[in-house]
């Protein structure tokens, strides 16, 4: 312990950052200047330990009240009449009500739900159009932080952008392909697709539902649906095979979706073996 007082007492003498943090545990880029009478920005971003104490900050200093500035987050602060995305004051924000919403990771305000950050060097934040800054919240998928999927009291949203589907009849039953009354939604790059679905949907898992005419395939997130014709709904079988999802459907095999060995395979006879 002793050795560790001497070392930290060290650092802190060779440091060539004088200034001081805001707020430490809150962020790691704005502080006092040497002489406290303004608000820095350090543009470096360097929050490392090390960084600290060697490096010297690249400062832009901010235009502010000194005794009523606060940090909200790491790239937010705010004063007695302004919001700062990093050192940049914002002007489309509600300045009493705005806040950052650490379990969405997003800024809002009374108003509205915005994206994390402006375009770069930009004075005003992306709304998220349509969202209720109220009842905005992730749709809560166990196991399964890939999907980017919301709602609020009216609408749906993937990756922060409304889908049109009904909010009364969505399910995520199979959260990979989730459905209403009309359409199964299949997300690909980031795009949601509309899929037209005939009958009622049967769910086998959460990568493969299927309607009154054919089994609907998503291997995962970002993957491209696969649409799968059948005769007979009664000739499916799954195949325990790990990660590989093998299954059956009438005389075909597949696999991750793909027909396998299309006509040399006998589907009767066919088994996965260790």
């Amino acid at each position: 312990m002793r050795y560790l007082f001497y070392i930290l007492l060290l650092m802190t003498l060779l440091s060539c950052r004088k200034e001081d943090r805001v707020m430490h545990n809150v962020s790691p880029f704005y502080y006092y200047s040497e002489d406290r009478s303004s608000i820095l920005y350090d543009i470096k971003e360097n929050d490392d330990f090390l960084s600290f104490f060697f490096e010297r900050g690249e400062y832009k200093e901010i235009s502010t009240d000194v005794d009523n500035f606060s940090v909200i987050t790491r790239y937010y602060g705010k004063d007695a009449g302004k919001v700062y995305y990093k050192y940049i004051a914002l002007e489309n924000v509600d300045h009493e009500t705005f806040d950052w919403d650490p379990y969405l990771l997003l800024p809002k305000d009374k108003n509205h739900v915005y994206f994390p950050k402006p375009d770069a060097d930009a004075n005003r934040l992306n709304i998220i159009k349509d969202a209720d800054p109220k009842t905005y919240d992730k749709v809560r998928l166990l196991h399964h932080d890939c999907l980017k999927w919301y709602k609020d009291k009216n609408h749906f949203f993937y990756n922060h952008k409304k889908v049109e589907a009904d909010k009364e009849t969505m399910s995520f039953e199979a959260v990979y392909l989730p459905f209403d009354h009309q359409y199964i939604f299949s997300v690909e790059n980031d795009i949601v697709r509309k899929i037209k679905y005939t009958g009622q949907i049967t769910v086998i898992d959460n990568h493969l539902i299927r309607d009154s005419l054919a089994y609907y395939f998503n291997a995962g997130c970002d993957s491209v649906t696969r649409q799968i014709p059948y005769k007979d709904p009664d000739r499916y079988k799954s195949y325990y095979s790990f990660d590989e999802r093998i299954f059956r459907i009438d005389n075909s095999i597949y696999i991750r979706g793909l027909v396998f060995l299309a006509h040399i395979v006998d589907a009767n006879t066919f088994e996965v073996l260790e």
